[in-house]
């Protein structure tokens, strides 16, 4: 379709209504002046709207969107690798978070907890991922961007935020102080520890027997405080990944992981031309189970690992992307490893360990022409784009609920906005000759108490995992910086073409917003 300057200008006339177009201007209607996409004789002859005068851009549905930090296009992409848990591997909630959280008791029962611990429940209500733990006086902490204090639990107790200033007087934890006292729980494998330690605190602070100091919970039992709880849950944790947990699972795969479309969309990937990774920190005997059962094999289908054009199991990162270990071709037969040089990947063979160098070596890809999709915001995600530049998608599956408290919790939302509103404007016209500040007591409290109830409708502890209050966490912070793409299922790929432009929304900044024109443009996904 071709449009002169001529046959343009008077459809575009008889929208202008005093100078101005009309706000609900549809897609159709602009579709009808230039073609989808237009030629370069369209664009050259085209008059541009005011950006808050435009249509709604497409947009996919809210829970079948993959959505965009930065710019990506698919079709520079080479290689799209994977990881298996919780990305791959959908671990079904709160099945197997229950079950890691009853073997945890049973382990801690063998170190020499006392029998009580047998009473003790998984509540999934309770915990969530991207809070930092103070392992010297066992608070939960969940911090915003900027590393403020937005949010202090003990146990189960909610602080306030002046009980809270008692234990942190600037309400604020540094950086470099996050990985030292400060413990950051940032994966989906923390749930179950995060509700045991809150029970644990429970439990022996409340005994009449016990002291409950800040140093220690006990006179009768010296071991017992809060940094050889935590340490005596992560030497559990570990004991069970290794003996317990993954043995109990593949006893029953249809009750701890979900089976998808996962061989549809490997299918789509090959036929599109790009090569597919598999990179594990899972054994390989672990993973040989999971995805025959994802991937439904049988003796008439292909294998599992031949759905990938490399598999690598036991890839021990973050270390894979740094200094890495000896790359070892698996016997698929025995699990055994094989000795000798690898200096190229063979169909159908399994490796085990190795490093980005040599996988790029080996694959002859660099950085960013691979896209790696996992769920570990830092060994998946931060690493691999930090020092490797390789794209990343991050699945967050919490966000489908996120997205649905969301939608649920408009007017809540809309009333918050109403309330910033009325707060902005009793400070209209006041400068620094004004020497009475505005009453705005009741509205402080009128938002305080809104944000407590959007922050209930989440989790009544913790809030929602991607804001402090009505500010961003650390964890939405980290998100944004370094997952180039996310969505809370890695099947979303699908509702994609896979020659696709993934395109960043054009964000403000504070200066670049003006009263006639509030919203910047929002780029479809």
């Amino acid at each position: 379709m071709e449009t002169t300057r001529d046959q343009l200008a008077p459809r575009l006339q008889e929208l202008r209504v005093s100078g101005n177009m009309k706000r609900n201007l549809s897609a159709e209607m602009l579709s009808g002046m230039v073609s989808a996409p237009p030629t370069q004789e369209e664009l050259d002859n085209y008059q541009d709207l005011a950006s808050n005068q435009l249509p709604p851009a497409y947009k996919r549905d809210l829970l079948d969107r993959v959505f965009v930090n930065r710019d990506l296009r698919l079709d520079r992409i080479k290689w799209i690798g994977f990881d298996m848990d919780y990305t791959l591997a959908q671990y079904i909630s709160p099945a197997y978070e229950t079950l890691t959280y009853n073997l945890l008791v049973e382990r801690l029962l063998e170190m020499g907890y006392p029998d009580v611990l047998k009473t003790f429940q998984y509540d999934p209500s309770f915990p969530v991922r991207g809070l930092i733990l103070d392992r010297v006086l066992g608070n939960f902490l969940k911090i915003d961007a900027f590393g403020h204090i937005n949010t202090c639990v003990h146990g189960r107790t909610l602080l306030s935020k002046k009980e809270t200033s008692e234990f942190y007087p600037s309400l604020f934890i540094a950086s470099n102080d996050v990985g030292k006292r400060f413990f950051p729980l940032s994966t989906l494998f923390s749930l179950p520890e995060i509700s045991l330690f809150a029970d644990m605190l429970e439990y022996f602070e409340k005994r009449p027997s016990l002291t409950g100091s800040q140093d220690s919970l006990s006179d009768e039992l010296s071991q017992v405080s809060y940094p050889n709880i935590f340490s005596d849950i992560r030497v559990a944790i570990d004991w069970i990944h290794i003996n317990r947990l993954k043995q109990e699972t593949v006893k029953d795969l249809p009750k701890y992981i979900k089976r998808t479309d996962t061989k549809l969309l490997f299918k789509r990937l090959r036929d599109a031309g790009f090569k597919t990774f598999l990179l594990t920190n899972s054994e390989y005997w672990y993973t040989r189970e999971v995805m025959a059962y994802l991937l439904d094999t049988n003796k008439e289908s292909l294998p599992w690992q031949d759905y990938f054009d490399v598999a690598i199991v036991n890839g021990r990162k973050p270390l894979f992307f740094g200094e890495g270990t000896t790359l070892r071709e698996v016997n698929i037969d025995t699990g055994n490893l094989k000795i000798g040089t690898i200096d190229s990947f063979k169909p159908g063979r399994v490796y085990e360990g190795g490093s980005i160098k040599l996988f790029e070596k080996n694959a002859q890809v660099k950085g960013n022409q691979v896209l790696y999709v996992g769920d570990h915001i830092y060994a998946d995600i931060i690493k691999s784009k930090k020092m490797h530049a390789w794209r990343t998608l991050l699945i967050i599956p919490e966000l489908e609920r996120e997205i649905n408290v969301w939608k649920s919790n408009s007017k809540l939302y809309n009333h918050l906005r109403n309330l910033e509103f009325m707060k902005a404007e009793a400070y209209r016209g006041l400068d620094s000759a004004a020497t009475e500040p505005p009453d705005t007591s009741a509205l402080r409290a009128s938002i305080k108490s809104t944000v407590v109830q959007l922050n209930n409708t989440y989790n009544s502890h913790f809030g929602s995992l991607f804001r402090s209050g009505t500010k961003q966490s650390q964890f939405s912070m980290q998100v944004q910086r370094y997952a180039d793409l996310y969505t809370y299922d890695y099947l979303n790929l699908l509702n994609y073409p896979l020659f696709y432009h993934f395109t960043a929304e054009n964000s403000s900044l504070p200066h670049e917003v003006t009263n006639n024109d509030p919203h910047p443009i929002l780029y479809a996904s």
